[in-house]
């Protein structure tokens, strides 16, 4: 049954919502992506004492 509906492309939704999936899965990555930079940027490179605490071993 799935193979004959696959064999006849029935299962593949119409291409406008195909690209807008594709394009907010774009921006949920960017997302991410700019979110762990702004975590490394402000709170490892700006914060000597974080990274001195990562560097001991300590806790924060």
């Amino acid at each position: 049954m799935i193979l004959a509906i696959a064999a006849n492309n029935e299962w593949l939704l119409s291409q406008p919502f195909l690209y807008v999936v594709l394009i907010l899965g774009a921006m949920l990555t960017a997302g991410v992506g700019v979110t762990v930079f702004s975590f490394y940027v402000d709170d490892y490179w700006t914060d000597s004492d974080y990274r001195e605490s990562l560097r001991k071993g300590k806790r924060a």
